[in-house]
């Protein structure tokens, strides 16, 4: 039970300002589907078990506030259960009872994890990462008692991890990958444990793709895929993460990290002068780093778009890595205590992120809500004036739109102001105002009035009627 209230504790440390209602640009349209909308939306895109549970919270017609608030909980509830059985998998391999409680956290609430916790969806993508973890032990399971009936309940497991959020479940092979190498006496058994595992994650996968393209036919993956164009696209991305980590690190503060556990590694081994110990190290960084890219192959080219949630196994590297060094090497006084003091510092840093991150989350969404509230009363006026209903809207931008507001930290698809898209934009007017406008072409003469204007804040400048459209330029 104290194992439990120390997850919670650390849970309420990252993500606790986050129990009010909160927004993503997607949050609006989740709000504003009905219940065939929204099952469909998330159908389409494999996500089955949202699908299924946002038509089931229509159909209940549940407020916005109790779904978020049951989101938010499940979330909170599958992060600490994550952490306390991870803790309880790795028990028995780590002798130091300090580690053995930061080393889940290191992996579980790693820096990307933050982005899964943006998403009205939070608990069905935290259940995802939870599902996750009991595989790992469903799989280690196997490795200890060879029992074939684990290899198949972990991968039920993964499935409905597929189901929940294809993006989290990177990390239920990339965990493995530290206990594959523990439970691989030859290279014999090495190849065959690594085909268990890799099947045990490639079935689930390939069998969720299969039901998204035949039974809801999705187009999410259409596309041409230029392998070679994706190839150099994704590695660009993959060395950013490395260096920048989506800036929620420091630079250069991720690969500082690796390298360290490196030293500490090589410091434990450098008189057996073995390059298998090398190999095993070099294993566990690429194959993370190919477990967090790999999926995005199947997007086409020009779609191919890496951001934290979908990459969020990279970032338990560290954890995972020294979860392998305490596994298998004796490391004792000054080298310990440095790696527990900066494991607890980085644990610490990393939550002061996030606390950033949420409350810009809420000055976001005021800035929105506030902007939406003023078109919204030009609307009504207009509509009184002239006793014309406004059921339109054009969206157009300004030399120089921003994606973000100032003095907000935004990332990916992190942060990022309603009217940065059209889709967004008219999401969050329909949410407020409650009519069903529907987003239209541009209009040529009003677009050259807009286009060499440049605006740093909201102004009605920005807002021109004509018949029964409103026609709005971001900034």
């Amino acid at each position: 039970m104290k194992k439990i209230c120390f997850y919670f504790f650390i849970s309420v440390l990252f993500f606790g300002l986050l129990f009010k209602i909160e927004y993503a640009t997607d949050t609006y349209s989740v709000f504003n589907f009905d219940k065939q909308a929204i099952f469909n939306q998330y159908a389409m895109s494999g996500r089955f078990i949202s699908a299924v549970v946002g038509k089931i919270v229509k159909t209940l017609n549940l407020s916005e506030q109790a779904i978020y608030l049951g989101s938010y909980v499940l979330a909170m509830t599958c992060a600490v259960f994550s952490q306390y059985l991870l803790y309880t998998i790795i028990e028995k391999n780590v002798e130091n009872n300090i580690i053995r409680l930061i080393i889940p956290t290191l992996i579980i609430i790693n820096p990307f994890s933050i982005e899964l916790f943006l998403y009205i969806e939070k608990g069905i993508m935290w259940f995802g990462v939870l599902m996750c973890i009991v595989g790992v032990k469903s799989i280690v399971n196997y490795f200890e008692t060879k029992k074939k009936k684990f290899i198949l309940f972990a991968m039920i497991l993964v499935f409905i991890a597929n189901c929940s959020y294809q993006g989290i479940v990177g990390i239920f092979v990339s965990i493995t990958l530290a206990f594959i190498l523990k439970h691989s006496n030859s290279i014999k058994q090495f190849i065959i444990n690594n085909f268990i595992v890799g099947s045990v994650y490639a079935v689930p996968a390939a069998l969720d793709f299969l039901i998204m393209k035949l039974i809801f036919k999705t187009n999410r993956t259409n596309g041409q895929v230029v392998f070679i164009d994706s190839l150099k696209k994704i590695l660009k991305y993959l060395i950013q993460m490395y260096v920048k980590m989506f800036n929620i690190l420091p630079k250069y503060a991720f690969i500082l990290l690796i390298l360290f556990t490196f030293g500490v590694f090589c410091s434990k081994i450098w008189k057996e002068k073995k390059i298998l110990h090398i190999l095993k190290i070099m294993y566990l960084i690429i194959g993370i780093s190919f477990l967090a890219v790999v999926p995005h192959f199947i997007q086409p080219t020009d779609s191919i778009w890496l951001v934290p949630r979908s990459t969020y196994s990279f970032a338990s590297m560290y954890g995972i890595i020294f979860l392998y060094l305490e596994m298998n090497y004796e490391i004792t006084g000054l080298l310990k205590k440095s790696i527990i003091a900066i494991s607890c510092f980085f644990i610490l840093f990393q939550a002061q992120k996030f606390i950033k991150i949420e409350k810009d989350r809420y000055i976001l969404n005021k800035k929105d809500e506030s902007i939406a509230m003023q078109i919204i009363e030009q609307i009504n006026k207009y509509e009184k004036q002239t006793g014309k209903a406004i059921t339109q809207v054009s969206i157009y931008e300004d030399e120089k739109p921003k994606f973000t507001y100032d003095g907000i930290f935004a990332t990916g698809d992190m942060n990022i102001k309603c009217y940065s898209t059209d889709w967004s934009a008219i999401e969050i007017l329909k949410y407020y105002s409650k009519k069903d406008l529907k987003l239209v072409e541009k209009d040529k003469e009003i677009e050259l009035r807009f286009k060499n204007r440049n605006w740093d804040e909201f102004n009605f400048e920005q807002i021109i009627f004509k018949d029964n459209t409103i026609n709005i330029c971001n900034f």
